[in-house]
């Protein structure tokens, strides 16, 4: 499997830097972890919002499930598994707090520039807000993968996109990546996340194995470890000397049947009741954010660098919250809930 577009390009930093013993794509994957955005993923809402069980799973647990599939997948069909990691572990750096329900929320509340879109944000995240504002200056590819990612559209099988993409100007979350790597950590997102939600809803009492399509558990299996084995080896075979990443026939399927499975035992009213605090509080504070940095002069580096005056500066700002709700509260400052008001 060739990429459509040359090293040269996808391997491009938007300022070069000099060739080390890591090679381009794993010192990005260095340059990730060691982000303080990576960091924050570890109190980030995946499915469940439990921050005081350490068995439910987070968004940092979630992007490792990720890497590590999509890293299985690559070395299986000669892709490059530095690209594929490194794609995955960023892929959820621009995620809102609380999962999907903070993204609707913050979506909402920021419609007039455009809405909030993690993917899209997850660009931004790593191109500009990172690194106290340099960002990380990780390569083409890497950035593509990040805003191309689309966790929620599920495709059978996925092709790279073959032109160069003016990433900046990206308004949606539809284009496919430019790289195969991309391609494989779009689907392995989605691996990573059918059994494991799964499982944290058992955990949580929405749901019991039982309740689950015989067929599924079957072919699938029951656990998040055999599902992800069963499609891992599904997506090598089906994918192997083709021009596409993909499932069978029969294991899409099932996948579509699973998903549709657990999207409906998050609907339950136990849930929705969460998912309707998560709002009313965000009326209030709009989903606060506890990661400010003192600057040097000891003030908050980000109030005093935008003052949250403006929508777009309340995006930057919850797409980077981390921790659960404690009103009004960072870790190092207390701030005025009207500051937070849009």
């Amino acid at each position: 499997m060739l990429n459509p577009l040359p090293p040269d390009i996808l391997r491009a930093r938007a300022y070069p830097r000099e060739a080390d013993m890591r090679g381009d794509y794993f010192r990005d994957v260095t340059a990730i972890i060691h982000s303080t955005p990576f960091r924050r993923l570890k109190h980030k809402t995946q499915a469940f919002y439990a921050p005081q069980n350490d068995h439910v799973c987070t968004r940092i647990e979630h992007v490792l499930h990720v890497a590590t599939i999509a890293v299985t997948i690559c070395k299986a069909l000669g892709l490059d598994a530095d690209l594929a990691q490194a794609i995955a572990l960023a892929h959820d750096l621009g995620h809102a707090p609380f999962g999907h329900e903070g993204e609707r929320v913050l979506h909402g509340r920021t419609a007039e520039i455009g809405g909030f879109i993690h993917e899209l944000h997850g660009l931004r995240v790593v191109d500009v807000l990172a690194h106290d504002g340099t960002g990380l200056n990780l390569t083409y590819g890497v950035r593509d993968g990040v805003i191309s990612h689309c966790g929620e559209r599920f495709e059978q099988r996925l092709s790279p996109e073959p032109r160069q993409k003016a990433l900046s100007e990206v308004r949606d979350r539809g284009q496919a990546p430019n790289t195969y790597e991309g391609c494989v950590v779009r689907l392995a997102d989605k691996i990573a996340y059918l059994g494991r939600d799964l499982e944290d809803a058992i955990t949580a009492k929405f749901v019991t194995l039982p309740e689950v399509d015989p067929l599924v558990r079957q072919a699938l299996g029951s656990s998040n470890g055999q599902i992800i084995g069963t499609l891992v080896a599904d997506v090598v075979q089906e994918s192997l000397g083709r021009d596409y990443i993909g499932l069978s026939d029969e294991k899409n399927e099932l996948v579509l049947k699973l998903y549709s499975f657990s999207r409906a035992s998050t609907s339950t009213p136990a849930w929705s009741a969460t998912a309707c605090s998560v709002s009313a509080l965000s009326k209030e504070c709009l989903i606060i954010c506890w990661t400010c940095s003192r600057g040097k002069d000891g003030t908050c580096r980000l109030m005093r660098a935008e003052r949250f005056a403006s929508t777009r500066s309340l995006g930057n700002t919850c797409g980077g919250c981390a921790r659960s709700m404690k009103p009004m509260q960072c870790r190092r400052c207390v701030l005025s809930p009207t500051m937070w008001r849009a």
